[in-house]
């Protein structure tokens, strides 16, 4: 399964786009469209860099959550799961 397009421009919508990095209160530090900056040093990326993060973020959710249900799971069921790990990092 894959994660839907639509899913992906709502969580891009609801985590907006920042090409700097920030820190939340939680003391994580996010950039691009929300994601966790663990060990890599980004500051500042591009909106492309930003996409292409996103990108490789929802490819490891999709295997992840491929990994964990060998059989088809309803879409919507899939997309929430996937908007759920990326939410919580």
């Amino acid at each position: 399964m894959q994660i839907s397009e639509k899913i992906k421009e709502v969580l891009k919508e609801n985590h907006k786009f920042t090409r700097y990095s920030w820190e939340a209160k939680t003391g994580l530090s996010y950039i691009g469209y929300g994601h966790i900056i663990k060990k890599e040093k980004l500051e500042k990326l591009t909106k492309k860099e930003c996409i292409a993060l996103f990108d490789k973020d929802m490819s490891y959710i999709n295997r992840l959550l491929n990994t964990i249900f060998k059989d088809e799971i309803p879409q919507n069921h899939f997309d929430v799961l996937a908007s759920v790990i990326f939410d919580i990092g």
